[in-house]
């Protein structure tokens, strides 16, 4: 049955309503998120993506929520439906997706339909949009006077609020928004989440990036509000979030449970007192596993891992593994992670280094010790004929010869060339490492494919300890 809060709007439908049956359940708390197109490429303004994932989140919390989305406008149906709260997520300005229809968002909200405006969308289509959100959820970003700048917040207060339950103070990097413009003397608005925000996250002055009015606030110490919830006496509730820009974020409990909280609470819903629980796991943020690991965002690589655990062996666009990036561009705790997640160390590059080979080229002594125990095969020669320990010689990394020596390296094996570590250790080893290879049972005598031993190369290469060590077997 159509409750009577519905008849105006069913009136301006009538040609629809004749015969439509409203599907979503009698007593259930009913949500309707209207998602706009993606716009900012991978990770970045994914609306519909993000709408999906809290409308899931929503609906399996136990609480009787029936959540839908829908991408774009609504549709034909849609007008027939006591919606408890609807959710704007969508981009601002021209692409807004409720451009030009702001008189049925408020034919909905003075019914008593909840309003819930996140990121972008904060930017109304229009002046009437604007004036919109003033009386549905109390603010809204007004060019020449709000900034919309990325940066990781600090100095995060949030307020005693039903939307607060079970959320604890929080640092996320997002594009959040602040210095909006508010109703008159913020009636019926509670600031939700603050932040005491400095200049570091501001450009030079323009449309949305400062202003003198800002730059003073700043100064002076003045709160910025970056969510925030609205009572409406005889409406709609209404709240309002400025972050919402990256896909990933949705993968922090804090931050989802903070967003979860206020659509439930906007829908009439009483939060539970450690908010709305929810699980949420494999968002990426970067593209790719390569990226992730330049950027050493360790969590990110792990995320990767757990959405396709095929990657960690698969070969990028520079043709290396994961690992082998990792341990190339010196990012242990990432090559770390990718053995305990079953990264082949035995995998070799186009110059055929194994995992080993490169960690002793990049003096990674940890991830060395790391790689031999997962089973690197130290027999193996890359394209300059060195075995894993020749290298080792011939880069004089003492530490990692030891190790290799420990755990089982051939001392006997030859190079291409027909040279012994010790060979390779003669040019410009110390004397650590030359007695170190004596003493694991290189013998000193063999002579190379270039009718060298390894005291003609020292001679060669005036390396005088060796010499004097040599000289005396």
């Amino acid at each position: 049955m159509i409750g009577p809060k519905r008849i105006i709007t069913k009136l301006l439908f009538s040609c629809f309503c004749l015969s439509l049956v409203v599907t979503t359940g009698a007593n259930g708390t009913k949500i309707l998120f209207l998602a706009g197109e993606p716009s900012h490429g991978w990770n970045a303004h994914e609306f519909v993506a993000g709408s999906e994932l809290l409308a899931n989140c929503l609906n399996e919390s136990g609480l009787g929520i029936e959540a839908v989305v829908r991408e774009g406008w609504l549709m034909s149906q849609d007008f027939i439906v006591d919606w408890d709260a609807i959710v704007l997520y969508t981009d601002g300005e021209d692409k807004h997706v409720a451009k030009g229809r702001t008189q049925y968002l408020r034919n909905f909200f003075e019914e008593g339909t909840g309003i819930v405006v996140l990121h972008y969308a904060l930017e109304g289509a229009d002046q009437e949009m604007n004036e919109f959100y003033l009386n549905s959820i109390g603010g809204y970003f007004e060019v020449n006077w709000s900034v919309n700048p990325q940066w990781t917040l600090d100095n995060v207060s949030l307020a005693e609020h039903p939307i607060t339950s079970g959320v604890s103070s929080f640092l996320t990097e997002d594009e959040w928004y602040f210095h909006m413009r508010f109703r008159g003397g913020m009636k019926g608005v509670t600031p939700i989440l603050s932040t005491l925000a400095t200049e570091k996250a501001l450009g030079q002055d323009g449309p949305r990036s400062g202003n003198p009015t800002l730059r003073e606030e700043l100064k002076n110490g003045v709160p910025q509000h970056l969510a925030w919830a609205a009572e409406n006496p005889g409406k709609g509730r209404g709240f309002a979030l400025t972050g919402g820009n990256f896909h990933h974020n949705w993968s922090q409990d804090d931050f989802r449970k903070l967003v979860l909280n206020g659509i439930a609470w906007t829908a009439g819903v009483d939060i539970p007192s450690d908010g709305i629980a929810s699980q949420v796991s494999g968002l990426i943020k970067y593209k790719t596993i390569s990226e992730a690991i330049a950027r050493n965002d360790v969590v990110d690589v792990k995320r990767h891992l757990e959405r396709t655990p095929d990657v960690v062996n698969t070969l990028g666009r520079s043709k290396m593994t994961p690992l082998q990036e990792a341990i190339m561009r010196k990012k242990p705790e990432a090559a770390l992670l990718l053995l305990e997640n079953g990264a082949d160390p035995n995998v070799v590059t186009s110059r055929s280094q194994t995992a080993m080979h490169l960690a002793i080229d990049r003096d990674l002594p940890v991830i060395a010790k790391a790689v031999l125990k997962a089973g690197v095969d130290l027999s193996i020669r890359d394209s300059q004929g060195w075995t894993a320990l020749h290298l080792a010689g011939a880069k004089n990394r003492n530490g990692i010869a030891e190790l290799l020596i420990e755990g089982g390296a051939d001392v006997k094996r030859l190079s291409a060339a027909g040279g012994t570590p010790l060979h390779e250790a003669a040019v410009g080893g110390n004397a650590e490492l030359i007695k170190l290879l004596l003493d694991a049972g290189v013998d000193p005598t063999v002579i190379s494919d270039h009718d060298k031993s390894a005291l003609d190369i020292a001679k060669e290469y005036e390396n005088v300890v060796a010499v004097k060590i040599l000289e005396k077997l």
